[in-house]
Formats: C-alpha cells, structure tokens, sequence
C-alpha cells in the first residue's frame, strides 16, 4: 500500500525542499526574488531533481522509455546580442557542428529542435539560419518549438522549459533532438536529447 504512494511522497519532498531554500534565501538575504527566480526555484528545480535521477524518474512515468542527455554544449558572443542587428552567425553553427560531431550524430538525424528564442528578430533570425543551413529536413511550423515566443524571457527557466520540451519530443518522435539556446545577450548553448537506447 505505501509503495502506491512513494512518487507522491517523492515529489512533496522534492518540492517542499526547494521551496523551503526559497523562504530560507530571501530571509538571509532581505531581497525580494524576481519572476523569473520563483519560476527557476518553485516550479523547474524540484522538476528536475526528481527527473535527473532515472530511478525517479521511472518512478514518476514507468511506461515512457529513457531519454539520454548525449552532450551539452555553450559558446559566447563577442558583442552582446542585444546591440547588434544580427549576431554572429558562425557562433551558434559552430557550436552546433562540434556538438554533433562529438556525438557522432548527422545532422539528418535531428527529428526537431526546441529553443528559449523569443520574439526580437535578430534571435529568431538566428535560429533560422541554423536551421535552413544544417537541417534542412526540419520544417520550422511542425519540427521547431520557441518557448520564449510563447511565454517571454523567465531566466534560466526559458531555457530549462526548452529542454523539457525536447525530452518530450524525443519520447514522441524516438529519434535526436537538438535543444538550443540563445536568448541571452552573449551566451550561446546547445544540448543533443536523445532515446536512451541510443549508444
């Protein structure tokens, strides 16, 4: 009976934890956090506790097959891209191509890409150019999911949701896919998802 509720009492503990660092921080330090910091702390931290150990993991959903982080990746802009029309375009398709080839994997293997882009052109222009110059394969209304788009710029969570989401179309699609992030002005990451049968 009490092994029926061992995810729940798992997932409380996860939360409250996270949670009670949350009150502990802002009374030590009297500072009242931003939107983006309870997301981070209150919603996604306590997520990927639980999810970053398998056994959990299984846990939580038994009947999904694993999904393997194969490599994370980041590289920085020389000038913020915040300031300029267009970033460097060489940065983040370099990053890319190195990624990949310490995987191993082909860019014709990518099934989609998930990514924290926003709104502001010159990331989206980014992004694109990625995609129209190394995966062709990928259609950008059906293969590509912006999550700052949808929901704005939430710190690290933007990125961190993103990530979510390409775990859960590696579940869907069984084959790699490519998390991208490039909402921050000067940093550039990259992270290759894949089925956990995958060597």
């Amino acid at each position: 009976m009490l092994a029926r509720f061992k995810p729940l009492f798992i997932t409380v503990a996860a939360f409250a934890s996270c949670w009670a660092g949350v009150i502990w921080h802002r009374r030590a330090s009297n500072r009242e956090p931003g939107t983006g910091d309870l997301v981070a702390r209150l919603l996604v931290l306590p997520l990927a506790l639980l999810l970053a150990d398998p056994v959990q993991a299984a846990l939580l959903a038994p009947d999904e097959p694993p999904v393997l982080l194969r490599a994370a990746a980041s590289a920085q802009l020389a000038d913020s891209a915040d300031t300029v029309k267009r970033p460097a375009p060489g940065v983040l398709d370099g990053l890319v191509a190195d990624l990949l080839a310490s995987t191993r994997c082909e860019p014709s293997d990518i099934a989609a890409l998930a990514a924290d882009t926003d709104h502001r052109g010159n990331r989206t222009m980014e992004l694109m150019d990625l995609v129209s110059n190394r995966f062709k394969q990928l259609d950008a209304s059906a293969d590509l999911a912006s999550v700052g788009m949808a929901c704005g710029s939430s710190g690290a969570a933007t990125y961190l949701t993103a990530l979510v989401l390409a775990r859960q179309d590696v579940t869907e699609r069984g084959a790699p896919v490519l998390c991208i992030g490039n909402l921050d002005p000067y940093r550039r990451d990259a992270a290759l998802l894949a089925p956990g049968t995958e060597v």
